[in-house]
């Protein structure tokens, strides 16, 4: 009488290879992303944001826009760098704050809770736009802070990636 083992009967169920992870992946990723992330689109989208033609913009943002271009669309991506340049800029090492923040929140969090995260910085940046450059990490911050409560009360930390992106951003007073 097998009650803990397994019978004879049943084969052992395979687990998932890396590759069919990331083609899980990149099938949620599309599902939650939709949109154009084309360098094209983030070139148009970033000259509404800022006067600076797309070379210099391309060059002072290049590793952050590797991390966005054919991922996340343009319409998204462009006000959600603006946000985290703003969020590291009193880092000691900006660009790498910057970098490393992106790259847990496109690598680490899960897709729907990235879009949600994306989303909300996208807003903050745009409803602290008219603020004093200054003052925008501030406000940016608040309202990650705010969605990031949220996101950790319906369950979106379990594997600790939400808990790494705030403290990268230094966000202490988010729980």
């Amino acid at each position: 009488m097998p009650l803990l083992r397994r019978s004879a009967d049943q084969p052992e169920e395979p687990r998932p290879t890396t590759a069919m992870l990331r083609a899980e992946r990149a099938r949620e990723w599309e599902a939650c992303f939709p949109g154009d992330a084309s360098e094209e689109a983030y070139r148009v989208v970033f000259l509404r944001y800022s006067p600076l033609p797309w070379p210099l913009v391309h060059a002072a943002q290049g590793d952050l826009l590797r991390l966005l271009i054919k991922r996340v669309p343009a319409e998204l991506g462009v006000p959600a760098l603006l946000a985290v340049t703003a969020l590291t800029a009193t880092h000691p090492k900006p660009e790498a704050a910057a970098r490393a923040a992106l790259a847990t929140l496109l690598n680490d969090l899960r897709p729907v809770h990235a879009r949600t995260v994306l989303a909300t910085l996208a807003d903050a940046w745009s409803n602290a736009e008219r603020a004093a450059y200054d003052q925008r990490g501030q406000l940016i911050a608040a309202e990650l802070a705010r969605s990031a409560r949220r996101l950790a009360t319906a369950g979106a930390d379990t594997e600790g990636a939400l808990s790494t992106l705030m403290e990268q951003l230094e966000l202490d007073d988010w729980r």
